[in-house]
């Protein structure tokens, strides 16, 4: 899988060489806006370990808004079912 960079080699593994998703990877993989979890953490940047952290326990943006529309769709269905005594 191909990441974005700016470098020539745009995967994250070459040969047998495999490096780690930088945190902005992992941010924009999370649909988190750049720079999400780039915050200062006790007077100064937070450092990576927690920036993984933080990504790792939080839910992809776009995978729950999909989730959230259909939960609202199926409860406007409900709704409007119950208003015309179908439901």
């Amino acid at each position: 899988m191909y990441t974005l960079t700016r470098q020539d080699v745009h995967g994250i593994a070459v040969g047998a060489v495999v490096r780690r998703l930088t945190p902005l990877e992992c941010e924009r993989l999370q649909g988190f806006p750049d720079g999400w979890t780039d915050i200062i953490y006790r007077g100064r940047p937070a450092p990576d370990g927690h920036r993984y952290k933080v990504l790792g326990n939080s839910m992809a943006v776009p995978c729950m808004r999909w989730i959230g529309e259909r939960i609202a769709a199926a409860d406007a269905r409900r709704n409007s079912a119950d208003e015309k005594g179908t439901g």
